[in-house]
């Protein structure tokens, strides 16, 4: 009995280099088509998750003041709203704190009034806003208004606003303020 031995050659399994060469550079390609596109959505979550965080605080006070059945403010934690929030209870109490939106420019007309030391809005015991000299005080005399920005990043697609309307409730928006 004759015995046949199979003999594999060395090129019959795996890949050449020229063919793991090629592979890579296609790669390579598409991560670079790839890269812009994923930068903006970077750019937009910054914008978008900040605006979700300042609303979820103003949505918060809104609640604990109709809840408390008191005022209850949010302020800004340094001379503008880049700098973090709290929300404040009538005592004087920290009900929630947020630190610095990084990335994100916040511009507002709520400014400081005599009640508040920083920019602060007050939420009445009904859940609307308290608009006076000693409560929300507002540079135009309007309903307050935030609009977040990324500076970095294309105009119209990494800009929120933050909108009130008359019986307090928060609005968030993509389009332009």
């Amino acid at each position: 009995m004759k015995r046949t031995i199979n003999h594999k050659r060395l090129s019959d399994g795996g890949f050449t280099l020229i063919e793991l060469l090629t592979t890579l550079i296609v790669l390579g390609v598409l991560a670079g088509l790839a890269g812009p596109s994923f930068y903006s959505l970077i750019v937009g979550q910054s914008v978008r998750g900040a605006s979700f965080d300042l609303v979820s605080a103003l949505i918060f006070a809104r609640d604990e003041a109709t809840k408390r059945n008191a005022n209850v403010k949010v302020t800004a934690t340094g001379s503008n709203w880049g700098g973090g929030w709290q929300v404040i209870d009538n005592g004087g109490n920290t009900l929630q704190n947020q630190g610095t939106a990084t990335n994100v420019t916040i511009t507002t007309n709520v400014t400081t009034s005599t009640g508040c030391a920083t920019p602060c809005l007050v939420f009445n015991r009904t859940g609307r806003i308290a608009m006076s000299s000693a409560m929300t005080a507002t540079t135009d005399g309007k309903s307050p208004s935030f609009k977040l920005v990324n500076p970095s990043g294309t105009a119209g697609h990494t800009t929120r606003c933050v909108l009130f309307d008359a019986s307090g409730r928060v609005n968030t928006t993509a389009t332009s303020c």
